[in-house]
């Protein structure tokens, strides 16, 4: 009974600590430090997996860095993964 009790409150810490990662993802695309965002936001999609919001997210970093071709990579994508 234990190791459930150890296991649940490492899949609770896992998924505390994957939730500050977003946050600081935004915070740093809302603070212009869009290289940081994109790092975090594909570090969260390595870790996760497929994400609509990941995907709309990146969209939007690179948008802004006026990189368009990967812009509108992760905008398709967005899409797709919605179907």
């Amino acid at each position: 009974m234990k190791k459930i009790y150890i296991i649940l409150l490492l899949l609770v810490t896992v998924s505390v600590a994957n939730g500050q990662t977003k946050l600081q993802a935004d915070s740093a695309y809302v603070n212009n430090d869009y290289a940081g965002a994109v790092e975090m936001y594909e570090a969260i999609l390595a870790n996760e997996g497929e994400s609509a919001d990941l995907y709309y997210n990146l969209g939007n970093t690179y948008a802004e860095m006026k990189n368009f071709s990967k812009a509108l990579h992760f905008y398709s994508r967005t899409l797709l993964s919605l179907a």
